[in-house]
């Protein structure tokens, strides 16, 4: 059995699949077989290049306020569609996959367990996929919406 070095991870164990998928580099072919951009040799910030991205939406989800909005948001948006998505947690992590009802609920518990050092977050079909940037900007990108902060 892989060790997960989070104590967030090991309470919900049960709740999670551990996979199989090394950060980084498996985890950059793995958003690659999906035609995903990144940006090449950065694995802080962001991986994903999103210039290249024609549909995004981003918000901050760093404000206190934004955490119950985007898991409403979330659960409304068509993510809920699906069943299970994947996630990286960084270097020394394994790529985890989480069901999207158990995303949605604890969102933020997630990100905060990454210690904020930014995450992508896809459908294991690649259709739909986030990023949790590391930056200053705390921004939460998506090819979907999510939040409108207009």
């Amino acid at each position: 059995m892989t060790q997960l070095h989070d104590p967030f991870l090991n309470e919900i164990r049960d709740q999670i699949r551990v996979t199989d998928i090394e950060y980084p580099k498996e985890w950059e072919h793995f958003l690659k077989s999906f035609g995903l951009p990144l940006v090449e040799g950065q694995v802080i910030h962001r991986l994903i290049d999103w210039s290249r991205i024609s549909e995004k939406y981003e918000t901050r989800y760093d404000l206190l306020t934004k955490e119950r909005e985007i898991a409403t948001a979330l659960a409304k948006s068509p993510l809920s569609a699906h069943a299970d998505l994947l996630m990286d947690f960084g270097f020394q992590s394994p790529v985890i996959g989480v069901p999207v009802s158990v995303f949605i609920a604890n969102w933020f518990t997630f990100i905060k367990n990454t210690l904020f050092m930014g995450t992508v977050v896809i459908t294991n079909d690649g259709s739909l996929f986030m990023e949790f940037t590391d930056d200053a900007d705390f921004l939460l990108i998506s090819n979907f919406p999510i939040v409108s902060d207009t």
